[in-house]
């Protein structure tokens, strides 16, 4: 398969696209354009790209070039989709919902289908109509729904958290929507959330510098701009010897307990439907999926913090970190 302009800088070779109703053709190339927000995202590329991969594989002489520059700041999103467009890309893969809204907001009079990973609720950010049938042009995977799952097992994990750490950008629309899943959640638990309004990745940064006092645990809510700064979250939860939850599975990076997704499966489901578009598929038509959820759990990040996990919590674990 061809893979182009995965680093920033790489020239682009533009490949023609001839779409066929009843499957694809003997030579039929395709080209699709890729916009993330950040290099945590990395792993959705490549499960989307070597799943795709693997499925124009078994069309003879099919081919599929990427168009992928990297990681585009939250300001250029909507000048990256529109690069794309010039550049003959035929389908956007669209990860986070910064990303969609740019991809949705620059395909408004071409209707280049749109498929999207990585959106914690793509009805309440306004990108689809219902999950059933999307409408307009796009489709994709939704992240969205673990919240309350995610902190019934904190708690049974760490029994003694009562304040919960969580820095939200009311600017961000997967935060938005996650903080609306995780309020009646925490309430319902008997769970205080301390909320800092953070609108920059400094004063995101400050805010995991320095916690109030009190806080049991922190939280990484469901945001491609929060998890940007991931490192952070954990440089923190280390040296404050505190849990730290996130809805993303990626207890690799040394978050202490995960109940999400699986950023690189993500890529692999959203591969599936651009598959059923290259075959002529119309994404309007194409049900939202809903990604698989994880339980992950790092011992060696509860082993920092001074943490014993019980036996029956870790038999129940999807994915461990030792």
């Amino acid at each position: 398969m061809v893979r182009i302009g995965r680093a920033r800088g790489i020239a682009i070779v533009l490949v023609g696209l001839l779409f066929s109703l009843g499957g694809l053709a003997i030579g039929q190339s395709f080209v699709v354009g890729i916009i993330t927000l950040s290099e945590t995202m990395q792993p959705t590329v490549d499960g989307f790209m070597a799943a795709l991969d693997d499925y124009v594989s078994h069309a003879p002489d099919a081919s599929v070039t990427y168009l992928f520059n990297g990681p585009t700041p939250l300001e250029g999103m909507l000048a990256e989709a529109q690069r794309l467009i010039a550049a003959n890309a035929n389908v956007l893969f669209a990860i986070t919902t910064p990303a969609t809204a740019a991809a949705l907001e620059a395909t408004k009079i071409n209707g280049i289908p749109v498929v999207f990973a990585v959106v914690t609720d793509p009805v309440e950010s306004g990108f689809v109509a219902n999950l059933t049938n999307p409408g307009a042009n796009l489709t994709g995977v939704r992240s969205g729904g673990g919240i309350a799952k995610e902190l019934e097992w904190l708690l049974q994990v760490a029994p003694h958290v009562r304040r919960l750490y969580v820095p939200h950008n009311p600017n961000d629309g997967g935060a938005v929507t996650g903080m609306a899943e995780l309020v009646p959640a925490a309430d319902k638990l008997g769970i205080e959330l301390i909320v800092p309004v953070v609108t920059t990745t400094e004063a995101l940064l400050e805010s995991l510098a320095i916690l109030p006092e009190g806080i049991d645990a922190l939280f990484l809510n469901g945001s491609g701009w929060l998890n940007a700064q991931i490192d952070a979250y954990v440089r923190s939860s280390l040296e404050n010897r505190l849990p730290l939850a996130s809805v993303c599975a990626c207890i690799d990076s040394g978050v202490l307990l995960s109940y999400g997704h699986d950023w690189h499966q993500d890529g692999v489901q959203a591969a599936r439907l651009v598959h059923q578009i290259f075959h002529g598929a119309l994404p309007s038509e194409l049900p939202v999926e809903t990604a698989t959820f994880y339980l992950g759990i790092n011992l060696a990040t509860a082993d920092a913090i001074g943490l014993m996990i019980d036996d029956d919590i870790l038999d129940q674990a999807d994915f461990i970190a030792r």
